[in-house]
Order: C-alpha cells, then sequence, then structure tokens
C-alpha cells in the first residue's frame, strides 16, 4: 500500500511540475516572438531593393501587437521610406544588419510620427549623401530616421553614416518626451542628432567624425504656420526642451557647432563632452535658452580661420553664450580656441573654475553683458594671434555689474593686458593675478 502511494504521489508531482513547464515555456517563447523582414522576402544577399519586405514585416508586427522584428545580418537596400507610423511597444534590432540608400534617393530610411516606446538598435545605416543637396521636409531630407511626435524612443548602439539628416526625432507642439541616443557611431553627416522640443532628452556616449554641419543640435517644438519659420519668433509655445542632458559624446572635426542649443530650450545639462578639431564653436546657445550647466567639457583646436575683430566676434570660440539667462560654466577645459568663452547679451552667468590656455584670442570675453561672475579661473598665453591688442585674458566690454576675483592670467605675450574694460561700469576686480604685464580699466583714446 505504501509503495501504490509512493507512485500515485510522485505521478501527482511529476504531472504537477510537467504542467509548470510547459507553463513556463509558454511563456517564454510568447515573450521571445518575433517577426523578421526576411520572412516577407527581404534578401541580406542581393541588390534587390527591400522596402516593401521591411514595411510588411513593420505592419505585421503593429497589427498583432508584436513587440519586437528581428534583421538578419545582411545588407539590405532600402529605396523608399519605411513608415513607423502609430505604432506601440516595438523593438527593432539588427545584430549588424546594414541598411543601405541607392544612389541618388533622397527619401528616409525611416519615418514616422504618434509613436511610443520605439527602441531601434544594433543597425548600421548606410547614406548616399550628395555635397550638393536640396531636401524636401520632412518627407525628403535625405535623413537615417525622422520619428516625430513621439514618446519613449531609444537609438542605441547604431552607426549611421554619409546622410544629410543623422536622426531627428521631433514632437512640432506635442508634448513628446523621453528620447535616448546612446551609444552611437556618426560619420560623414552634416548634421548628427537633431531633437525637436523633447523634454526629457538624453544624448550620451555617441561618437562623431567629419560632421559638416553641426553635431548635435536641440531645439524648441515649432509652431509652423507655413513652410519657413524663426526659432526667434514663437511667443506660444506648447512644450519646450526641458530637463535635457547631454554627456559624455565625442565630436571630432566638426566643421559647424559641436553642440547647439536653440533659443526656447530650458534646464539642459551639456557635461564630459569631448569636443576636438571643431569649426564655428565647440558648444553654443543661441537667445531665449536659460536654466543652463556646461561642465566639465574638454574643447580643443578651433579651425575656424579668422579671429575677432572689433567689436568682438564669437568665431572660432570654444563655448559661446548669445543673449542667455541663468547659466554656469564651469570646470571646463578649453585649448587652441580663437577665444576661450565668448559671452554676448547674456544676464546671470557663472564663470568659474575653467582652464583656457593658448587662445588666439581673448581668453574670457564679455560683450553686452550683465551682472556675471568670473571666479576662480586660469587663463594661460591669451592673444596668440596678436589680432587686436585688446584681446587680453579678460576682456569686459559694454557690459555692466561684473565681478571678477580669484583668477590667473599667466602669459608670455608681454605687450598684452590682463585684463581689458571698457565701455562698462560697476566692474570690480579682486585677487587676480596677473604676469608681467599691466591691467586696464579705461578703454584706451586712441583706439
Amino acid at each position: 500500500m505504501r509503495v501504490f502511494r509512493s507512485i500515485v504521489a510522485t505521478t501527482i508531482l511529476m504531472t504537477f511540475f510537467t504542467v509548470i513547464s510547459l507553463n513556463a515555456k509558454s511563456i517564454f517563447v510568447t515573450d521571445n516572438h518575433f517577426l523578421s523582414p526576411n520572412d516577407y522576402g527581404a534578401n541580406g544577399s542581393d541588390r534587390i531593393d527591400d522596402t516593401n519586405a521591411f514595411q510588411k514585416c513593420i505592419n505585421e508586427a503593429k497589427k498583432n501587437k508584436t513587440s519586437k522584428i528581428v534583421v538578419s545580418p545582411g545588407t539590405y537596400i532600402i529605396g523608399q521610406t519605411i513608415l513607423i507610423e502609430s505604432i506601440s511597444n516595438l523593438t527593432i534590432e539588427g545584430a549588424g544588419a546594414i541598411l543601405v540608400k541607392p544612389f541618388g534617393n533622397k527619401s528616409n530610411i525611416l519615418f514616422g510620427n504618434f509613436n511610443s516606446q520605439i527602441t531601434i538598435r544594433d543597425m548600421v545605416f548606410e547614406g548616399n549623401r550628395d555635397q550638393v543637396y536640396q531636401g524636401q521636409w520632412p518627407e525628403k531630407m535625405n535623413a537615417c530616421a525622422i520619428i516625430g511626435r513621439s514618446s519613449g524612443i531609444r537609438f542605441e548602439n547604431c552607426v549611421v553614416r554619409n546622410f544629410y539628416y543623422g536622426v531627428c526625432f521631433g514632437t512640432s507642439t506635442e508634448n513628446g518626451y523621453d528620447v535616448w541616443v546612446i551609444d552611437c557611431q556618426f560619420e560623414n553627416n552634416n548634421s548628427d542628432i537633431d531633437l525637436y522640443g523633447k523634454p526629457s532628452l538624453h544624448i550620451r556616449g555617441n561618437v562623431s567624425h567629419n560632421c559638416t554641419g553641426n553635431s548635435i543640435q536641440i531645439e524648441p517644438p515649432y509652431k509652423r504656420k507655413g513652410e519657413h519659420f524663426d526659432y526667434l519668433d514663437q511667443p506660444e509655445i506648447d512644450a519646450l526642451s526641458v530637463g535635457n542632458i547631454v554627456s559624455e559624446n565625442v565630436i571630432v572635426g566638426c566643421n559647424g557647432i559641436g553642440i547647439n542649443i536653440f533659443g526656447g530650450c530650458e534646464n539642459i545639462t551639456v557635461s564630459n563632452n569631448q569636443i576636438i578639431n571643431y569649426g564655428i564653436s565647440g558648444i553654443m546657445t543661441h537667445a531665449g535658452s536659460k536654466n543652463l550647466q556646461i561642465s566639465g567639457n574638454i574643447i580643443s583646436n578651433s579651425q575656424y580661420p579668422r579671429t575677432n575683430e572689433r567689436p568682438w566676434k564669437d568665431q572660432g570660440a570654444g563655448i559661446v553664450l548669445s543673449r542667455v539667462e541663468n547659466v554656469v560654466i564651469g570646470g571646463n577645459i578649453i585649448s587652441h580656441p580663437n577665444t576661450g568663452i565668448f559671452v554676448s547679451g547674456t544676464n546671470g552667468a557663472i564663470i568659474c573654475n575653467n582652464k583656457v590656455s593658448d587662445s588666439k584670442d581673448a581668453g574670457i570675453c564679455l560683450y553686452n553683458a550683465e551682472k556675471c561672475q568670473i571666479s576662480q579661473n586660469t587663463i594661460e598665453n591669451s592673444n596668440l594671434s596678436q589680432s587686436w591688442w585688446g584681446n587680453s585674458g579678460i576682456v569686459v566690454y559694454s557690459s555692466k555689474d561684473i565681478s571678477i576675483c580669484s583668477t590667473t592670467i599667466l602669459d608670455r605675450n608681454k605687450s598684452s593686458y590682463s585684463i581689458f574694460t571698457g565701455d562698462s561700469s560697476n566692474v570690480t576686480i579682486n585677487n587676480v593675478l596677473g604676469y608681467g604685464y599691466k591691467t586696464s580699466l579705461t578703454y584706451p583714446a586712441n583706439l
């Protein structure tokens, strides 16, 4: 009897664990179910256009609420735009799959609106960018991906090269949010990352090489009444670009601006980026942006050929603030710029603990600025180009309520000034160490 009971108990337990095992297996299969464009005719080894296969796969995923699309390794020709429209909770991953645009084709590879929780990762996107380019926004911009009016977008571990626009994620007047562009590589694009009006942006760990325009741009949403718009003429913006972080990116050989913050953007941290061999500016902010922190960045080697003139200009500066409110610039290392830090028309800037070395013009220049503090900075070897003798370690011109303190200015150019001020009021200077040359507090009459 005991043996019979034991056999029955064992049978019941085995049946129970079998059911559990089958259920677990069923759950596992459900969680890992995916579609592939290869099942719809995409072939990564021929030269036939695979757009229709990709589109059918995405449409099927949308219809059946499938959460994952996997693209097998190979090279796929994308001659038309793949539409991602009104889709939620979808991951598209490629394990190194290469998507190529045919020569002469101006359409985007990926385009769509009104999406949520979309992840694109582990893909290579190869464009066909022509140096002479005229596009039609937004359908034919020769872009890798334009996804607008969307939330929860992640673009990660991808390679994007030879496009006019790399990736462009935007909202217009809708409150999209939570966008990530992380650990990607951008090569030979005109614009690498262009984000519009997104609260909570994260641009982190990307590498850019040889961008011919501006590498990273953050812009507010636009109210577009017609074909043309002006970001300075936006009296009613529904969703500002707020709470954004741009960090740990490496930008090498950008002809334009490394990191460009447009007017209307607020609450942005730009930190721990490296910007090498830039053109117009390493980091630039525009009129109307406010509440910014720019810290811990390494910026070196301006390639902009023209040095500053009177009145002072911002071309080739490491960091540029233009009509910005409430900004802290701290702990940056800037070497071989035209001007290290250029502040124009700005209210309430705090410039502290930066090191500027070997600038062709001024180390730090304030022009039409108010209520700014310059403290605990180190400036070495300014005005190396001798383009204007007034371009000293620190220049304060046409400004008021400026405090300069606890700063060291070292220079081997004995004919310059440590600090040059002109047409300014209420400038206080305390505990400034100069080396071997004079400090001027008045604008010379013969200049």
